[in-house]
């Protein structure tokens, strides 16, 4: 009886997915990092491995993706993914609603279509991202995704004009979620609530007259934070024959400090055009002007440049990327990246300083089911870490093939060295006489990845 009762069932479930339109679709990626990195007693380097992913992080990554609409009109997608052991929810959880062919509302996290983002991905790019591949932010080079956590719209009223709006706010159970950290009024010790009282890390008891809230990463948004703080807008035009034009605004709520130490909401204007106009060829050039100059995301300035996309986005950068078709299965990259008015941490100047990255690459498929890749960047320290501290900037390399097996799945290995730390593995140790050094990186990145 139960195995007539399950099979039923699973007849109405594939009856009803073929009826409404109901897919499942599987991306994932291993990636096996050999490399050198810092050993244990941290004196030195050793070879070591790991499953990672392109990225960074744990691996490897199996993603499965369930999405289905009725008549173009209403549907979903569904994404969850497990790195390595950890299991999450992938790009996308959302559902969609287009009652016109010119209007389109999603509601949910939506990280998946991003229509009008610029990127600059290419080279050892999916193997492994060293240096200027890791700190770079190639996905959104030029101009900014369209991705949010809570709802968004896109207007397409005559051909070629689009318009997208997107807001950030919380789901219902974490709206008042958060934590609250306290200081002692007398002189800033931060100390931890317990029972009627608060205690330091030194179990030192204090009473709630003696303390004062330090800061709230509360969410609790109301409305009209969330249009004015937690927003992106994005304005196109796609000329035909000539190229596409976008604007675009995002704004995120209190994540910078100004040069003076004040909590600023960051409001970042974005303009790019891409050219159409040459065969074979693709150029884009961007630029993303800060309403708050000088800004810094938490407690240091001094971060890595690809650490925290708010830090990127609180300079005046100008970015480029180009790619050639020199012939069939041939394409020359070449990118380029600013940050303007940058400070330097080493010579404690809030401002005025010039961070550039270069880099390129070239693709080459020998043959149908096999292509080669090679890329090269630098970067100096003021784009890479804000100082021009010796060893700060970074040249990187990388090398690699891929084999091709058809339908979204490949096979990849390659080589990838970085100076001054900006590998695969933290190359830092101590030396016998105390001082720091960052021994070159290398790693080999063996990737698998399947998408069907």
């Amino acid at each position: 009886m139960k195995k007539l009762v399950a099979t039923a069932a699973v007849a109405a479930m594939l009856g009803s997915a073929a009826f409404a339109d109901v897919s499942v679709g599987a991306w994932g990626k291993a990636v096996v990092g050999i490399g050198n990195g810092t050993k244990a007693s941290g004196d030195g380097t050793d070879v070591v491995i790991s499953n990672t992913q392109a990225w960074g992080g744990n691996g490897p990554r199996n993603g499965i993706t369930f999405s289905g609409d009725h008549d173009g009109t209403i549907g979903f997608t569904a994404q969850a993914f497990w790195n390595g052991a950890d299991f999450g929810i992938g790009d996308c959880a959302y559902l969609w609603y287009q009652p016109l062919e010119q209007l389109k509302v999603w509601v949910g996290k939506d990280n998946c279509g991003n229509p009008l983002r610029g990127d600059a991905c290419y080279g050892t790019w999916d193997m492994y991202r060293v240096g200027t591949m890791a700190g770079a932010y190639h996905e959104g080079w030029t101009f900014m995704g369209q991705s949010s956590t809570g709802a968004a719209i896109g207007v397409f009223p005559i051909e070629g004009l689009s318009f997208y709006a997107s807001m950030d706010y919380p789901y219902r159970d974490d709206l008042y979620s958060g934590s609250t950290t306290y200081k002692t009024k007398a002189d800033g010790t931060t100390v931890y609530a317990f029972g009627d009282g608060y205690l330091d890390k030194n179990l030192n008891y204090y009473d709630a007259d003696d303390v004062e809230e330090s800061s709230s990463s509360k969410l609790n948004k109301n409305l009209a934070e969330v249009l004015g703080r937690s927003s992106k807008f994005s304005l196109a035009y796609d000329i035909e024959g000539v190229g596409a034009i976008k604007l675009g605004l995002e704004e995120k709520g209190k994540v910078a400090t100004n040069k003076d130490g004040e909590a600023k909401d960051q409001n970042i204007i974005s303009a790019s055009f891409e050219l159409k106009a040459v065969e074979n060829l693709t150029f884009n050039v961007g630029a993303f002007i800060p309403m708050v100059q000088y800004a810094k995301k938490g407690d240091s300035d001094a971060s890595a440049a690809g650490s925290d996309i708010s830090e990127m986005y609180s300079f005046n950068r100008v970015n480029a990327y180009v790619k050639y078709g020199v012939m069939d299965g041939f394409n020359v990259h070449a990118q380029f990246g600013t940050k303007l008015n940058a400070p330097d941490v080493k010579k404690e100047k809030a401002d005025g300083q010039l961070g550039f990255l270069v880099a390129g690459g070239v693709d080459y498929k020998i043959m149908d089911d096999l292509t080669l890749y090679a890329d090269a960047g630098y970067a100096n320290g003021v784009y890479m870490k804000n100082t021009t501290e010796d060893k700060s900037d970074c040249v990187n390399f990388g090398l690699g093939v891929t084999k091709d097996y058809g339908e979204g799945c490949s096979v990849s290995a390659g080589f990838v060295g970085a100076t001054n730390g900006y590998g695969m593995y933290s190359t830092e140790y101590k030396k016998d006489n105390g001082d720091t050094e960052k021994a070159f990186s290398w790693g080999i990145p063996l990737v698998i990845t399947y998408s069907f």
